[in-house]
């Protein structure tokens, strides 16, 4: 049986990251309530399209994330372990923040796989709409990829050996919960 407290309870959350939407990459996110100071959000982003010009900005994106909030879930601080996992086939366009310095004259297809930590801060709008800010440090390990010479080029080549690099991000999201 359900008290009134139980069915007023915020259980779930439906996010955008509203940084990847600036960049026109498709994502969502949705966040369930594990206990009481425990979240489980996982975000994941899609995008399948090639521009007709030659230019690549195809990858795909799952992105789990355990938070423990500081005083109540959905409202406030909250600290993160997120886990990354990527595919991505980019050329011909220019990335901020030099990801992949050179993606403008050449094409890069590869993968990695990463953890960290997150501190965030969720403010709630109204009832219903709310907005996140948060901060990831961590490390990734990718299988290196080699610029193909042409845009043109069907496959591409890598260093089979996998590569350590530090992480580190920003997110902004629109919720609705």
């Amino acid at each position: 049986m359900l008290s009134a407290s139980d069915a007023s309870a915020q259980r779930m959350a439906v996010k955008s990251n509203l940084l990847a939407d600036a960049l026109a990459s498709p994502n969502i996110g949705v966040e369930f309530l594990v206990s009481p100071r425990w979240t489980l959000d996982i975000a994941a982003h899609y995008q399948p399209f090639a521009p007709r010009d030659g230019r690549r900005w195809k990858h795909w994106l799952l992105q789990p994330e355990a938070r423990h909030w500081l005083c109540t879930p959905f409202a406030g601080h909250f600290l993160g372990s997120p886990c990354l996992g990527r595919a991505f086939n980019v050329g011909g366009v220019h990335l901020p923040f030099n990801i992949l310095k050179g993606a403008r004259e050449a094409r890069y297809e590869g993968w990695l796989l990463g953890t960290g930590i997150s501190y965030g801060y969720h403010w709630v709008l109204s009832p219903h709409w709310g907005v996140e800010a948060s901060l990831v440090r961590g490390g990734f390990s990718s299988q290196r990829p080699l610029p193909l010479r042409s845009l043109r080029q069907q496959a591409a080549r890598y260093e089979e050996q996998g590569i350590l690099r530090p992480y580190k991000g920003c997110r902004v999201r629109g919720i609705y919960d």
